[in-house]
């Protein structure tokens, strides 16, 4: 499994939107999803 690290202003970024986000690597695996994604979810 390969390993990734994601920066503190992109999850900062992310995290001030309302909008549901999600980061996913090439093979379409979820990463990160901020506050909003999970109350969408």
């Amino acid at each position: 499994m390969k390993s990734y690290e994601i920066s503190t202003q992109i999850i900062n970024t992310m995290e001030l939107s309302n909008e549901p986000r999600e980061v996913k690597d090439s093979s379409s695996c979820f990463i990160y999803g901020n506050s909003a994604k999970k109350i969408h979810s």
